[in-house]
């Protein structure tokens, strides 16, 4: 993520510079520079992306296993009231009473 926030002050500053060409000379180069510049950017940025995507799908997979794939059978256990009030007043510092 900081390589693509890099990438993108990078792609705005050779922005600026094509702006700031004085009647144009020299802009050749400075639109070269801009366009490898937001290249990058937008390399970073699928990457970053598909980082991400690829982290949400594998945790929605590996969810309810342990690091061996076997089903710890979360979804069929439950905490009783008392259970999860012991556990709220650790976590939070706080107890509800439901």
């Amino acid at each position: 993520m900081a390589t693509t926030g890099y990438y993108y002050v990078a792609a705005k500053q050779a922005n600026s510079e094509i702006n700031n060409s004085l009647l144009g000379f020299g802009s050749d180069q400075a639109i070269a520079k801009f366009h490898n510049r937001y290249n990058n950017f937008k390399i970073a940025g699928g990457i970053t992306a598909s980082l991400f995507g690829f982290t949400a799908i594998h945790s929605y997979i590996r969810f309810g296993t342990d690091s061996d794939y076997k089903d710890l059978h979360i979804t069929n256990s439950s905490l009783k009231q008392d259970q999860f009030q012991k556990l709220s007043s650790i976590t939070l510092g706080v107890s509800y009473v439901f």
